[in-house]
């Protein structure tokens, strides 16, 4: 079905000093590992994760995604859900105050969608929290079927 790595692979961060300033750039120096998991395929960043530097890495082999903060290596959460047989890419989006996950399940034939944050309106907590303890640090709203095997995600507000 697909192919899993023997150990972790490490994700590499380095400082790429003036590369992004008017100032001389200094050579890139390496600052730190941070092991991503098994067969990763997928590292979604950006202001659309949320946390502007957060790292939402999807690691194919061990069926999860790990939301991974660059600036101390460390995995701030994780989703591991029994409904994604075979995950491979993620985008999320922020929309009129709820911040959404999307999956593709190549194996599973789906996208599957997650809250990562209560809903809110104007910095107010709609609802409560995610799950059915309202404790939870996503939570499962649907999934779409996909003919075929989906791979790579791509989302755009359009008006």
């Amino acid at each position: 079905m697909f192919c899993r790595f023997l150990a972790t692979v490490p994700l590499l961060v380095y400082d790429v000093g003036g590369l992004a300033t008017t100032a001389a750039a200094d050579k890139a120096k390496l600052i730190d590992t941070i092991a991503v998991g098994h067969n990763p395929t997928d590292i979604a960043y950006g202001r659309d994760q949320g946390t502007k530097d957060e790292l939402a890495i999807v690691s194919r082999g061990d069926r999860k995604i790990d939301f991974v903060d660059p600036a101390t290596g460390s995995v701030t959460k994780t989703l591991k859900d029994s409904r994604l047989q075979d995950p491979v890419a993620v985008i999320s989006a922020t929309t009129r105050g709820a911040n959404v996950l999307s999956v593709a399940d190549f194996a599973g034939g789906q996208v599957a969608n997650y809250l990562k944050d209560p809903i809110g309106s104007w910095g107010d907590r709609l609802f409560g929290g995610l799950g059915a303890n309202g404790k939870a640090a996503f939570e499962f709203t649907d999934s779409l079927n996909i003919p075929g095997q989906p791979f790579m995600l791509s989302a755009a507000e359009v008006n």
